[in-house]
């Protein structure tokens, strides 16, 4: 048996992945579920759930556990009913806050004993995202030396070549210097009225320094604070040696990948 067949037949990932999601349960198979469920912890027959209680966990499941699939709810309560994950005394009561517990039991065993659900093509699509995303990085240094070179900045690049230089430890600002950079942002685009780029950049500013406060308009007042901080950290860079700037972001680049693998 390879790794892969090994990793693929394991209990808990053919009751993720080759299962209905419980949210897509109709009420007429989701009883003999409930049904099971009692059965396999001791739950006598004159308490098993029936009509509009079990209408009530019914809705209950496909509304707050719709992540979960059938078999594996089964497969949570077979392993209460082993000793495998510990909950309270039902009491004879099969209630939602039980399932719940049940539930929270079986999610806590995966990751306790790091059994691993998530499908071979998945981790295989998120390992070619990581690519791309080095990939990418790799040409986002590129453009910054490319700034730096021609002291001009593209505001639609500069939030994304501020987030890389930031994960450098570049802009690593405390409250008292990000306090005083809004302040600095206020005065130039409120006061001073320097243009934006959009009307509604505008007034999305002017909402948010009105309400000094984080809210729905937060995104876009950052994004203005990382085009200035990034041109700032292009135009004191100019004539700098550019092979030396690039091998340095380059060092940071590889470091920080390492640590993240």
């Amino acid at each position: 048996m390879t790794q892969l067949q090994k990793y693929t037949q394991t209990k808990e990932y053919l009751a993720r992945n080759e299962s209905p999601q419980i949210r897509g349960v109709n009420r007429k198979d989701f009883q003999p579920l409930i049904v099971q469920c009692c059965k396999l912890i001791g739950v006598r027959n004159d308490n098993i759930p029936q009509g509009i209680v079990t209408d009530l966990l019914h809705n209950f499941t496909i509304e707050n556990l719709k992540s979960y699939t059938y078999d594996e709810i089964l497969l949570a309560f077979k392993y209460v009913a082993s000793g495998k994950i510990k909950v309270k005394d039902h009491f004879q009561d099969f209630s939602p806050i039980y399932l719940s517990l049940v539930m929270t039991g079986y999610t806590e065993y995966l990751s306790r004993n790091n059994v691993d659900i998530t499908p071979p093509e998945v981790i295989k699509t998120q390992q070619q995202k990581d690519k791309e995303k080095k990939e990418a990085e790799l040409h986002f240094i590129d453009f910054i030396i490319e700034d730096v070179t021609t002291q001009k900045v593209s505001w639609v690049s500069s939030k994304p070549l501020y987030d890389l230089l930031k994960s450098f430890g570049y802009f690593d600002f405390t409250k008292e210097e990000k306090i005083k950079i809004f302040k600095e942002a206020k005065n130039e685009y409120i006061f001073k009225k320097k243009p934006f780029k959009t009307e509604s950049s505008k007034e999305n500013f002017k909402l948010f320094c009105s309400n000094n406060q984080k809210g729905e308009h937060f995104e876009n007042v950052m994004a203005l604070i990382k085009e200035n901080n990034y041109q700032n950290f292009v135009f004191k860079n100019k004539g700098v040696n550019l092979e030396e700037l690039k091998a340095k972001l380059l060092k940071k680049l590889n470091e920080r990948q390492k640590q993240n693998s």
